[in-house]
């Protein structure tokens, strides 16, 4: 290593930098790749998830205020108007809720999910 001139020094020491620089640069690439694709997993399984639960939600809270709305306006045409709104807000509901079965569900929520499908059941 003595023997050799600076000039080739200084190209191998270039040389190996460089070869350092991509090694780095790609495990930095496959990192970021893993993080894109657990991000990815989160967002499918949990975000998307819950925001169908939210959905379900703000349509049993429509339900409840309707269903009050009624018995302060025991009319019958106000009546038959919240009935009707009520029924279109269960189809949609059953429509969001078999789109949230239909998601990645832990052993836990699946056990929740059964639960919570005879007791709505019952309450429809």
């Amino acid at each position: 290593m003595n023997n050799l001139k600076i000039s080739t020094r200084l190209v191998i020491l270039i040389g190996l930098l460089s070869a350092l620089l991509v090694v780095i640069g790609a495990i930095g690439l496959s990192g970021i790749s893993k993080s894109n694709d657990a991000l990815k997993t989160v967002y499918e399984d949990r975000t998307v998830p819950m925001g169908l639960i939210a959905k379900i939600n703000e349509l049993n809270l429509k339900n409840r205020l309707l269903i009050a709305g009624s018995l302060l306006d025991p009319t019958p045409e106000a009546i038959a108007r919240d009935t009707a709104k009520v029924e279109a807000n269960i189809a949609n509901i059953d429509t969001v809720w078999s789109a949230y079965v239909a998601t990645t569900l832990t052993e836990e929520e699946a056990k929740l999910v059964k639960k919570l499908a005879a007791d709505r059941a019952q309450f429809v």
